[in-house]
């Protein structure tokens, strides 16, 4: 005897048993097939609690009920994003690329600086940005990175100064689900404030100009 309990498992948790699977494996871009869900047994030596058929919760959770092998999840492929500050009353200050634990260019910005023009965008996928400004609130959504197009590639009023930031990423159709990780500094604050995924917050501190910020695209919270 395996000291699992032989009672029939019903029909609906077999259903929520593969969507709960599904969702983990979109979520954390994880393979959805019998070499990366497991069951207790193949873990801990246990067996699965009413010896649930871990092979059926896979092939439901891949949408079949049969015997078909299913086709692994996509992996997650790196996803460079590019961005940069506009010093307010200077010029824009050099692009950074994702970010770096240490270093001037590891964020975009300059220290104890007011910025007042934002752009950004990324090698693959999609993704959408904002700005708040202590003079205006949130301005519109801006898709489009370019810092030669200061209508529609810039995020930001020359002269108004930023103190807030939103991004969302979308990944191309057929990858791994990944979102826009992103944190910011202050002038009047030491230390990185608490990073942000995609539009759950927003990076900043409301009347209080931001003078660096870090983007990264993933799926998990790099920082």
């Amino acid at each position: 005897s395996t000291g699992a309990p032989s009672w029939k498992i019903a029909e609906g948790t077999y259903k929520n048993l593969a969507k709960l699977v599904k969702d983990i494996c979109n979520r954390y871009g994880i393979p959805c097939d019998r070499k990366h869900v497991l069951g207790h047994r193949e873990v801990t030596a246990t067996a699965c609690p009413g010896g649930i058929d871990v092979d059926r919760v896979v092939r439901m959770a891949n949408g079949s009920d049969t015997s078909t092998p299913s086709k692994p999840r996509p992996k997650v492929k790196n996803v460079n994003a590019f961005y940069a500050l506009h010093e307010k009353g200077g010029s824009w200050l050099p692009e950074v690329k994702n970010f770096h634990h240490s270093g001037d260019n590891g964020y975009a910005g300059v220290p104890n600086h007011q910025h007042d023009m934002l752009y950004a965008k990324v090698e693959r996928g999609s993704l959408k940005y904002r700005v708040h400004t202590i003079e205006d609130g949130w301005l519109d959504w801006v898709k489009k990175g370019d810092k030669k197009d200061t209508v529609n590639g810039v995020a930001g009023i020359k002269g108004h100064t930023i103190d807030g930031a939103q991004f969302e990423y979308w990944p191309p159709k057929g990858e791994a689900m990944q979102s826009a990780y992103y944190r910011s500094q202050t002038t009047l604050g030491t230390g990185w404030l608490p990073s942000v995924k995609d539009t759950h917050d927003y990076a900043g501190i409301y009347g209080e100009p931001m003078d660096r910020l870090q983007l990264n695209i993933d799926n998990y919270d790099a920082y």
